[in-house]
């Protein structure tokens, strides 16, 4: 008979407490010392039979069950015709927990070594002597030092279930469940996941009951037959008389559950259900499109299924029920809610008559009406990826901006605005009321919603100054929007002034380029425009900068003229002028890059770059008294 090792049944080992006496150094050998070795060899050959026996008499017992009897056998030959992986473990092994997750995922997706680092990982105190898995050479214990882990030279062990969980998670793409274990199947969880679809790969039997070695089996969805399960043990394998795979139907599969009734009730055998991720995602996009809810993100799907333990049915009433109420009623605290600067201005109203004001609050509140159609609030939702504050920001901002709208058109309105409404409520974390200042001049200005906030930024969020700021600026290719307002202040907040100012400034700096270089006066406003951009307009930097990019200029142009292109145009050459190749003061020039560039070839490599513009601190023509550059 095969034994129970070759089984991957682990005989029992008997061990009896040693009286305890003082220790005696060996004796020296006598001629009675081969009598003395031949009966220890008896005891030995005699305990070791005794335990084989022991645990033959387990194993038997291990081999009759409802498991062993359930449905039709299917052996080695219809497994193979029927196109159903199957892995039996290795003789000596007690792999059964890896086993059965690559029968249930239909695939060697596990590896022994997968499981040593899932359970070093989960349990820190036995990694230090290489937890479950001991070098069979080195005798290791938890109370000696720590040593070189080598998983080819591992005996192994019998898996804990969090090592599996860990493990299907990272190399199997999919999630053990933990649902607890009830007596009658139509009162468990484990029904809820058998009716849940294809991303049900099937569950992981863990068998603990005494008397019996603990054993990790599978049963496995049918994916080409509805309504059937395939049970594979590892255990099987080679000829026998136990038919250990078996053919069950739902039904079975019932009544399989419900045999095991007691155990059940003391925690002795638990069915994990084995949910792939990506077809428990495909599950609650397909149950989010049947009620109207469609582009659910993967990243939002995901933490749905987490909180609802990967049950697309339970994720998509979280989403589309519960979280729909839970904004209704945030709607509801949004109507409530009374600013400082309301506040304030309702006691300046009332000459501060505390009373006076706060019914003048109640009633302004009472007026105050959110829309909270179910369809608006799961609209807003879907555009927020169902984050219930991002939701209600959106409603109190559409409202701002759109009162008193139909259902229909509040719809049409948070779907054509959801990317203005949601940047701009980024851009100014969740202000409600400077978000609303926001895409009132991205709509007013034609802006996106970043320059907007910071244009806004720079002129405290009033909306007047920002349009002054918005009047200078449209008169450069490129000016920062905290210089403009800087002139403006200079101004009198004047746009007008402020323009003329920064015009006669750069018309400064021009003439400092005509006068140093030797390019004509067309070419040299491109050179100061440049110039400007890269120095962010400062004054001294602009002078500054203004001559390393002249000089990188005449460069390239005698490298392109011995390339046969002539008369490059200065406007040309500076739209390659970016990244690294942007010519600075004391650094190397970019020009062979940059002809590289226009001639379309790939950069060179080896070649000496040209050298540093030397660049003196120069004294610009605009230098005043107090010895620096001023736009005044």
């Amino acid at each position: 008979p095969t034994s129970p090792l070759a089984m991957g049944m682990t005989p029992i080992k008997l061990e009896f407490a040693a009286e305890a006496t003082p220790y005696k150094p060996a004796p020296e050998a006598s001629e009675d010392e081969p009598l003395v070795r031949a009966s220890l060899s008896v005891d030995s050959t005699f305990e070791a039979a005794t335990q084989a026996a022991l645990a033959a008499s387990l194993y038997d017992a291990n081999l009759t069950g409802p498991e062993h009897e359930c449905g039709v056998p299917l052996p080695a030959e219809a497994l193979s015709a029927s196109g159903i992986f199957f892995e039996a473990q290795a003789p000596g092994s007690q792999t059964c927990g890896m086993n059965a997750l690559n029968n249930i995922m239909q695939a060697p997706k596990l590896q022994v070594d997968h499981l040593v680092q899932a359970e070093r990982r989960i349990s820190p105190e036995r990694s230090a002597y290489g937890g479950d898995f001991i070098l069979a050479t080195t005798g290791a214990t938890p109370t000696k030092q720590p040593f070189e882990f080598d998983t080819r030279n591992a005996v192994t062990e019998f898996f804990d279930v969090e090592a599996l969980k860990v493990a299907a998670s990272e190399h199997c793409g999919a999630e053990l469940v933990e649902v607890e274990p009830k007596p009658k199947f139509t009162e468990s969880d484990v029904a809820t996941y058998a009716g849940s679809g294809q991303s049900l790969a099937g569950f992981l039997v863990y068998d603990r009951r005494p008397g019996r070695p603990m054993h990790f089996y599978a049963i496995v969805r049918d994916i080409s037959r509805d309504g059937y399960w395939v049970k594979l043990d590892s255990l099987q394998s080679g000829p026998s008389t136990i038919q250990r795979n078996r053919l069950i139907t739902t039904k079975q599969l019932e009544q399989l559950h419900d045999s095991f009734a007691d155990d059940f009730s003391h925690w002795l055998i638990r069915w994990y259900p084995v949910v792939r991720r990506e077809l428990a995602v495909s599950d609650l996009q397909r149950v989010m499109s049947k009620h109207g809810s469609t582009g659910i993100c993967k990243e939002v799907a995901m933490g749905a299924l987490k909180e609802a333990k990967w049950l697309a049915s339970d994720a998509a009433h979280d989403l589309l029920i519960n979280r729909c109420a839970q904004l209704e009623k945030e709607v509801l605290v949004a109507q409530m809610l009374v600013s400082e600067e309301q506040a304030r201005a309702a006691l300046d109203g009332t000459e501060w008559d505390r009373q006076a004001a706060v019914k003048n609050l109640s009633r302004d509140l009472l007026e105050r009406q959110l829309d909270t159609d179910t369809s608006v609030l799961q609209t807003a939702l879907a555009l927020a990826n169902y984050d219930v504050g991002r939701a209600c920001k959106m409603l109190i901002l559409s409202s701002r901006l759109l009162p008193g709208p139909t259902p229909e058109y509040h719809r049409e309105f948070l779907t054509k605005s959801a990317t203005k409404l949601l940047s701009s409520l980024t851009l100014t974390d969740n202000n409600v009321c400077l978000s609303a200042t926001v895409v009132t001049l991205m709509d007013s200005a034609k802006l996106e919603a970043r320059a907007a906030a910071e244009v806004l930024g720079v002129c405290g969020w009033e909306m007047a100054l920002a349009e002054k700021v918005l009047q200078v600026q449209k008169n450069f290719s490129y000016l920062p929007p905290p210089i403009a307002r800087e002139v403006l202040s200079r101004n009198d907040d004047c746009p007008v002034a402020a323009t003329q100012m920064l015009k006669d400034f750069r018309q400064r700096l021009c003439d400092h380029v005509v006068t140093r270089s030797a390019y004509l006066r067309d070419e040299a406003v491109s050179i100061s425009d440049f110039a400007l951009k890269i120095s962010e307009w400062n004054p001294w930097d602009a002078f500054c900068s203004a001559e390393p990019v002249w000089q990188c200029i005449t460069e390239i142009r005698a490298e392109l003229s011995r390339n046969g292109q002539q008369s490059v145009p200065v406007e040309l050459i500076v739209e390659f002028f970016n990244g690294d190749n942007v010519p600075r003061a004391g650094q190397p020039s970019p020009a062979l890059a940059v002809v590289d560039c226009i001639l379309g070839r790939p950069p060179r490599t080896g070649a000496s770059p040209m050298p540093a513009s030397r660049v003196r601190a120069p004294a610009p023509s605009g230098r005043n008294q107090k010895g620096d550059c001023s736009l005044m």
